[in-house]
C-alpha cells in the first residue's frame, strides 16, 4: 500500500512535468510508470490470492484434523467405557449382554487325621463295620490277599492322615430383566464332596 502511494505519487508529479514540459520524452515515462504501477497491482492480487488460498487449505486442515481429534475421542470414551464395564468384572461380577453373572465361593485346604483308619474323606462314615463305617479294636473287615485269600484287616489299630480340598465351594448367581417389570434370578452352588 505504502509502495504505491508513493509510485502514484511519482506518476502524478511525472505527470506535472510532462503536462509543462510538452514533450513526448515525458509522455513516454508516464506510460512506463502507469504499466509499472498495474504490474505491481497485478502482483499484489496474485500474492493477495495465493495467500487467502493457503489460508483457506489451513482452515479446512484444522476442520479435518478436530474432526479426527472428535473420533478419537470418541473412541476413546467408548474403549474406556467397555473397560470399565469389563473391570467390574475384576470383582467376580461379568455382564455378559443383559445378564449379570455373580461369581462367588471360597477354597478350603483340610488336614484330617483319624487315630482309626476309616479310609474315608472330610466326612466320618458312620456305618456298619462291614460297609466301612467307624472301625472297632474287635472288627475285622475281611481283605483279599494276592492269592485269593482271606485276611484279617484291623483298621482301628492304623491311624490316618489326609488332606483334602473337596469341600471347595462354587457359587453363581445370574440376573436379567427381560423386560421393564419382570426381573429373572438363578443361583447354582455346588462342592466336590461326595461319596
Amino acid at each position: 500500500m505504502y509502495l504505491r502511494r508513493i509510485l502514484a505519487g511519482s506518476a502524478a508529479v511525472v505527470a506535472l512535468l510532462a503536462l509543462s514540459a510538452g514533450g513526448a520524452n515525458a509522455q513516454s515515462k508516464l506510460q512506463q510508470l502507469e504499466d509499472q504501477i498495474q504490474q505491481i497491482q497485478q502482483n499484489d492480487q496474485a500474492q493477495i490470492q495465493s495467500l487467502q488460498q493457503q489460508v483457506n487449505e489451513l482452515k479446512e486442515q484444522q476442520r479435518q484434523e478436530a474432526a479426527q481429534a472428535e473420533v478419537v475421542r470418541q473412541q476413546a470414551a467408548q474403549v474406556e467405557a467397555e473397560y470399565k464395564k469389563a473391570s467390574s468384572g475384576m470383582g467376580g461380577t461379568y455382564h455378559i449382554g443383559g445378564v449379570t453373572l455373580k461369581v462367588g465361593g471360597f477354597i478350603e485346604s483340610a488336614t484330617i487325621y483319624r487315630s482309626a483308619n476309616e479310609t474315608a474323606d472330610v466326612g466320618s462314615v458312620l456305618g456298619s463295620n462291614k460297609t466301612g463305617g467307624i472301625p472297632f479294636n474287635n472288627a475285622f473287615l475281611a481283605a483279599t490277599g494276592t492269592s485269593g485269600s482271606s485276611q484279617g484287616v484291623n483298621n482301628a489299630q492304623i491311624g490316618e492322615f489326609r488332606e483334602s480340598a473337596r469341600q471347595s465351594r462354587l457359587s453363581l448367581l445370574a440376573t436379567g430383566s427381560p423386560d421393564p417389570v419382570t426381573n429373572l434370578t438363578a443361583y447354582f452352588e455346588t462342592d466336590f464332596l461326595g461319596q
